[in-house]
């Protein structure tokens, strides 16, 4: 017999935390990508460090709402462009707005509240966001 009490009490605590997966990535080659929500990064072979500047700040997008809690562990390096405007670049396959370069020697974790954290391997990755295209900004949680 299923008790109702067990059932509500299992759907109470998946509405709080829905996704307690990890997704492990074995191995991601140079200019393959994840997409955690809004976000994705992308694996780069290497990238000018004069032009960057080391942020302590382990979350990854800027906002103070839940869905910006896209965040890096301990164990990476976050480096942020100099220039403090995001910018905006045009792709072959349309627009996207650049973030700040996560590098870490060893397996490192991007985590969410809402959505699967990943785990990927030592390398250095781009971030960048979703954009909205009327405003040519990026999109905000």
């Amino acid at each position: 017999m299923i008790n109702v009490q067990e059932v509500l009490s299992d759907i109470q605590a998946y509405a709080t935390s829905p996704l307690k997966e990890s997704r492990v990535i074995s191995d991601i080659a140079v200019d393959q990508w994840v997409r955690q929500g809004d976000v994705y990064v992308m694996r780069i072979n290497d990238f000018d460090k004069s032009n960057y500047k080391i942020d302590l700040n382990r979350q990854l997008p800027p906002g103070n709402t839940p869905g910006s809690r896209h965040t890096v562990d301990e164990y990476t390096k976050v480096y942020v462009s100099k220039n403090k405007n995001s910018d905006v670049i045009t792709q072959k396959n349309g627009f996207t707005v650049l973030g700040p370069i996560v590098e870490s020697d060893t397996r490192w974790t991007l985590s969410h509240p809402q959505h699967a954290d990943f785990s990927l391997p030592a390398g250095t990755y781009q971030v960048s966001y979703q954009i909205d295209p009327q405003r040519m900004a990026m999109v905000l949680d």
